[in-house]
């Protein structure tokens, strides 16, 4: 029987695992920023910690992306229905978005915050929701595996080299509460859509990788390629990172473009 008959894919395991390292990064990120006393926070055990848990960000953010093809891919074999995948997809982004505002008044209401304008911050879940909706409208632009990779490529890729443009522009062009979601508001932006968005779409385009892999066999030979080709990204952004930028007031921990890439390729 056609495994694609009725949506069903075997469960990839290594998602899964992925998942909880994800959730160990994070772990790790929250409990020594809480828990470190002032007096270390300058050590260099305490700088690698912080690195290594940054990176729970970047693979729950990629792994979302991974989710938004899989997931429409799914729906699309049970219904048939491009624009019913699409929607469902979609849908789950607006949920995720709106969790993100429930979980707000929560810590407001028990007493975590106390600044009413602390409803209003970005935090992650702010960034992946939106970013979730925005890669269902963009899986359901494609047509093939070929030409949905192509466009969540070109999407990531734009967002990445837009994000130095974005960063830098005048403040006060948007009332502040949006303008949180695009430049870096202190007290309000935890995360803006640039460049966090580009691992979403980077994670999509793995995704629709992942999702036309039929057979296991099919499967390890996709994961060699795809280990192939982030190698080469990351190498290769390792080393422009150490070109000058050409763009103006970009830096490289939060606005350059090669860290992004060097994220997506690992």
């Amino acid at each position: 029987m056609d495994p694609r008959a009725n949506g069903s894919r075997q469960r990839r395991d290594y998602l899964d695992w992925l998942r909880g390292v994800a959730v160990l990064l994070m772990i790790d990120a929250h409990l020594f920023d809480s828990w470190t006393r002032l007096s270390d926070r300058d050590s260099r055990a305490f700088t690698i910690a912080m690195i290594v848990g940054g990176w729970g960000t970047t693979l729950f953010l990629f792994l979302a992306g991974v989710s938004v093809a899989l997931s429409a891919g799914s729906k699309l074999r049970r219904t048939g229905s491009v624009t019913a995948a699409s929607r469902a997809v979609a849908l789950r982004g607006l949920e995720i978005f709106a969790l993100a505002f429930l979980f707000r008044l929560q810590a407001y209401i028990l007493g975590w915050s106390h600044r009413p304008t602390d409803l209003l911050k970005v935090d992650i879940l702010n960034v992946m929701g939106p970013s979730i909706a925005a890669g269902a409208l963009l899986w359901r632009l494609g047509s093939t595996v070929f030409n949905r990779w192509i466009i969540f490529a070109a999407a990531a890729t734009a967002t990445a080299f837009l994000t130095p443009f974005v960063r830098t522009l005048p403040r006060g062009l948007l009332p502040q509460a949006l303008e949180a979601y695009f430049i870096h508001v202190e007290g309000l932006s935890n995360f803006v859509f640039f460049p966090w968005s580009a691992l979403v779409f980077a994670g999509a385009a793995a995704g629709v990788l992942i999702d036309a892999a039929v057979t296991p066999d099919i499967d390890r030979r996709m994961h060699r390629r795809l280990a192939a080709g982030g190698a080469i990204v990351a190498v290769a952004a390792f080393v422009l990172s150490y070109l000058p930028t050409p763009f103006p007031g970009s830096y490289f921990w939060t606005t350059s473009p090669a860290y992004l890439f060097l994220r997506v390729g690992l």
